[in-house]
């Protein structure tokens, strides 16, 4: 089902608008299956100009295809998960600064994720008189604070403050150390335990 796909990229090549092709595409094998394959063809020309013929490699690329389809499932799978989060879950790498910020953490604090990606966690989410000592080492993840449940009064992007609940977990990516912080609003649960 690639032919048409396949000979619309050897196009350029054969009205000799290109020297060389190479593509990637899918070939049909004998038992019904797909393969993926890298393809390099050039023009072989006598010396007169004229097309003799072609020449090339059609190098397997099945696995790396695998791996990549694998990987866009892996991650699309994740951000499955972080959207649908009704927690603000914030990941930060060792220093503090924000890498991900979920959309529960956009409505609970009210900065876009654009703005909030880059920029120190403590900066965003505490109060300014709290943004130093403790406060501020507790978000990026000391020992004292992993895994534990936390109460804390957090402020959103309007400086409105809040009580919040949350908890920090440490993980590792390709040698890199990263702290996510799951943080829940209270402020309902609050009111209810007046």
């Amino acid at each position: 089902d690639d032919r048409a796909l396949n000979a619309e990229l050897f196009k350029p090549l054969i009205e000799r608008q290109k020297d060389y092709c190479r593509h990637e595409i899918r070939y049909l094998t004998k038992d019904g299956g797909y393969r993926w394959v890298e393809v390099f063809a050039r023009l072989i020309l006598d010396d007169q100009g004229h097309v003799l013929g072609t020449a090339g490699t059609i190098n397997d690329v099945t696995d790396r295809h695998l791996v990549i389809d694998a990987l866009k499932t892996s991650e699309a799978r994740m951000r499955s998960i972080m959207d649908g989060a009704l927690d603000a879950m914030v990941t930060t790498d060792d220093r503090g600064r924000v890498i991900e910020f979920n959309p529960a953490a956009e409505r609970i604090f009210g900065y876009p994720r654009d703005a909030a990606t880059g920029r120190f966690l403590a900066d965003l989410i505490l109060p300014p008189r709290r943004r130093s000592g403790e406060n501020a080492v507790a978000l990026t993840g000391p020992k004292a604070v992993l895994n534990r449940r936390i109460e804390m009064t957090l402020a959103r992007a309007d400086g409105a403050e809040f009580p919040c609940e949350f908890a920090v977990t440490r993980g590792e990516a390709d040698g890199e150390i990263l702290f996510t912080a799951h943080l829940r609003d209270i402020t309902l649960r609050r009111e209810y335990e007046r």
